[in-house]
């Protein structure tokens, strides 16, 4: 897993990549996972602090903070029947066999500038040379060198061998951000087929963007549907 970071040479302080990278939940990342071929990638932004306080690189996961424990309780419920908010290693792995699913995050490094809050060292604009926020946003910095950089890796993810035939599915609209870049529309137009709202945002709206992630996520897990990108994010956009 070490060799991923080391070929990417990106951020360019090593100890950085080291200690802050996430790996995915994908056969090329986890060696669990090495002879599985997921039908869905799941599309986050990008960890958060929870994602990134285990010091064992093998332990950091996508989507293990309170936004991932909406996120597994409901897959868990849909794939397994189990309204679980365990965010285990374990347990992320089986559900992701289960459902045919990998998790993937746009950028593997933390881009919250509130993470310093918690993780001084891993300041993004620091380190990336840029953030999810003004005024060092990624939209604002695209022409620079940094956010090219950080889509082409995700675009290499997206077409790896083992991931190139997935549905892709973006929670919220700066993972749709990522992704749209990486492929364009015009190759992610086919692959591209939803928008569900960011788990973190769940609640808003007295939680009717929560029952629309389930409908969306019910039709993709349990009922195997494959909606059209277009009218998938209209429904998804709150």
């Amino acid at each position: 897993m070490n060799r991923l970071i080391t070929n990417a040479l990106w951020p360019r302080d090593s100890g950085y990549r080291e200690r802050f990278f996430v790996p995915d939940l994908t056969p090329a990342q986890r060696s669990q996972l090495v002879d599985f071929s997921p039908e869905i990638a799941f599309v986050a932004e990008s960890p958060h602090v929870s994602e990134v306080a285990p010091d064992l690189i093998e332990l950091r996961r996508p989507l293990c903070g309170k936004a991932g424990q909406a996120f597994w309780k409901m897959v868990g419920e849909l794939v397994e029947g189990e309204a679980s908010q365990d965010t285990s290693l374990e347990r992320m792995l089986r559900l992701a066999r289960a459902g045919r699913f990998a998790v993937l995050n746009s950028v593997q490094f933390p881009l919250d500038p509130k993470v310093c809050a918690e993780f001084p060292e891993a300041d993004p604009v620091a380190h990336l040379g840029f953030s999810k926020i003004p005024p060092a946003s990624y939209k604002k910095l695209r022409a620079g060198r940094d956010v090219p950089r950080a889509v082409e890796l995700l675009r290499e993810r997206l077409v790896h061998p083992r991931l190139a035939g997935a549905a892709i599915v973006s929670l919220g609209n700066d993972a749709e951000w990522f992704v749209s870049a990486a492929l364009g529309q015009a190759a992610g137009e086919g692959r591209h087929v939803a928008k569900i709202p960011h788990p973190s945002a769940w609640w808003r709206q007295g939680g009717k963007l929560r029952e629309r992630a389930r409908e969306q996520l019910t039709e993709l897990l349990v009922k195997g549907l494959r909606p059209s990108r277009n009218a998938a994010s209209a429904r998804a956009r709150p």
